[in-house]
């Protein structure tokens, strides 16, 4: 799914998104929309739903619709889990025949189990929080694409701040991006806009504690708490 969106290449009938990144969800189901239907026609050929609110006869209705003045049209159905039985008959039924007209988007939130036998019948893609790696890689083309280069350092630095959630690494690369003003985003930009410096991030902390360094560990306990989305509990 990921090389077709970023190659132009056809997308498949139906999806199944499932894993603990429901960020990375979202914006996967932008993208696929955001490629598939024109803005202008989105209130028609657009359809989100939620499975417990559903009834075998709707589901089947709104999966068999065909597109108003376009291609493709994308239907995205949030808690698929929660589909009742006759619901997820409706649904099986339509999957074993699913029409090129339709994209359609089968979404579970983070903590609910895999539907193992809905993956054998679609596209399944397993949405997981980013490895460090991956994050530090995905900060410097996201603090790019917003008008400011970001170097290896600041996504080191910036990473061991905000963690795997995305939505908080967004918020805070707009807002060293307009503290920046299109500058390259250092680690001095980072400690005035966000609050964290080398050597004093949870990580360090966790490393002091680790290797019984009473006097560092305190120490770091104060700016570590000053951080976003950190508090005592943690």
């Amino acid at each position: 799914l990921r090389t077709a969106l970023a190659k132009g290449k056809p997308l498949d009938r139906a999806y199944y998104l499932h894993g603990d990144d429901d960020h990375r969800k979202e914006l996967i189901i932008r993208e696929v929309i955001d490629r598939t239907v024109d803005a202008a026609m989105r209130d028609f050929n657009v359809e989100i739903l939620r499975g417990a609110e559903l009834d075998a006869p709707t589901l089947a209705s709104t999966l068999d619709a065909l597109p108003m003045m376009a291609a493709r049209r994308v239907v995205v159905l949030r808690d698929v889990d929660a589909l009742k039985k006759a619901a997820r008959g409706a649904l099986e039924t339509y999957l074993e025949r699913a029409a090129e007209e339709t994209i359609l988007l089968m979404v579970s939130a983070s903590g609910v189990k895999a539907d193992a036998a809905l993956a054998k019948l679609v596209t399944s893609v397993a949405v997981e929080p980013l490895t460090e790696e991956e994050l530090e890689k995905w900060l410097i083309a996201k603090a790019e694409k917003l008008g400011a280069p970001l170097d290896a350092a600041g996504a080191q630095l910036l990473a061991a701040a905000v963690g795997p959630d995305l939505a908080l690494a967004t918020g805070e690369l707009e807002k060293l991006v307009s503290y920046t003003r299109g500058a390259p985003i250092t680690t001095a930009a980072i400690n005035d806009v966000v609050g964290v410096r080398p050597g004093e991030t949870m990580s360090d902390l966790l490393d002091a504690v680790g290797q019984r360094d009473v006097t560092r560990a305190l120490r770091l306990v104060a700016p570590v708490l000053g951080q976003p989305k950190t508090n005592g509990v943690q």
